[in-house]
């Protein structure tokens, strides 16, 4: 909010409905990532990994390269599209993650990764 409000102009009402859409987006995008992964790609990962990457890709490059006072209307679903897609990104990873060791290695490869994750922070 402080950066919509103070860097981009918006007022805090656009600013604080911007976090709630933001917020919207990212609980969708959570669940919608693992249905499509499941029923549309049959469990595979890696596809959508992909597809998340490249949908971060595009989106995050086409905000970078707005200029800087984009009306908020024009912001905004190109913010939800970013935020949509990171959102499913840790989830997928972790089950990939899962999926790419020996079944009896599985809980040791997500602790290692949240391990490896937490200490780079």
């Amino acid at each position: 909010m402080l950066f919509a409000n103070e860097k981009l102009g918006f007022s805090l009402f656009l600013s604080g409905l911007l976090l709630v859409i933001l917020e919207a987006y990212e609980s969708f995008g959570s669940v919608a990532w693992v249905v499509i992964s499941d029923r549309v790609f049959n469990g595979e990962h890696v596809i959508i990994i992909i597809v998340i990457v490249i949908i971060s890709a595009l989106s995050s490059s086409t905000l970078a390269l707005l200029p800087e006072h984009t009306p908020f209307g024009f912001l905004v679903p190109i913010i939800a599209v970013f935020r949509f897609a990171v959102s499913g990104f840790y989830g997928i990873w972790m089950n990939l993650a899962s999926e790419l060791v020996p079944p009896e290695q599985a809980g040791i490869s997500s602790r290692l990764r949240k391990t490896t994750c937490r200490n780079k922070g």
